[in-house]
């Protein structure tokens, strides 16, 4: 899938209970690209699940927790807001309410060899 807005490639999996994305630029000068010019590749960033984003980020901002925005931002169906990438030696973390559009359906699945 392309996302226009972020001038991202991306594919998404559902291993276990995790979702994992992959993400490449398709613009030089895209935020994805610019990551990997500073950082070089590896982990972009994880994300979380809250059942409340904006009192999620409220309630971070209270303690003192560096956040990106004051506000959380509304993407598809879901509303999300990031952590100063600082927090977690470099790597920005995601606070997400809802689940991202293109795993509408998706289910948790039980490996029947694990269990």
């Amino acid at each position: 899938m392309e996302d226009e807005n972020f001038s991202i490639r991306f594919r998404m999996a559902r291993i276990d209970r995790a979702d994992l994305e992959i993400m490449e630029s398709t613009h030089p000068d895209g935020l994805i690209r610019r990551f990997i010019n500073r950082r070089g590749e590896g982990l972009h960033h994880i994300c979380f699940e809250v059942a409340d984003a904006e009192a999620a980020l409220n309630e971070l901002k209270e303690r003192g927790v560096p956040v990106l925005s004051d506000k959380v931002v509304l993407t598809a169906n879901l509303k999300a807001f990031f952590l100063h990438p600082a927090c977690l030696g470099g790597i920005l973390v995601e606070f997400v309410e809802g689940i991202h559009p293109w795993l509408e359906g998706v289910t948790h699945q039980i490996d029947p060899l694990r269990h």
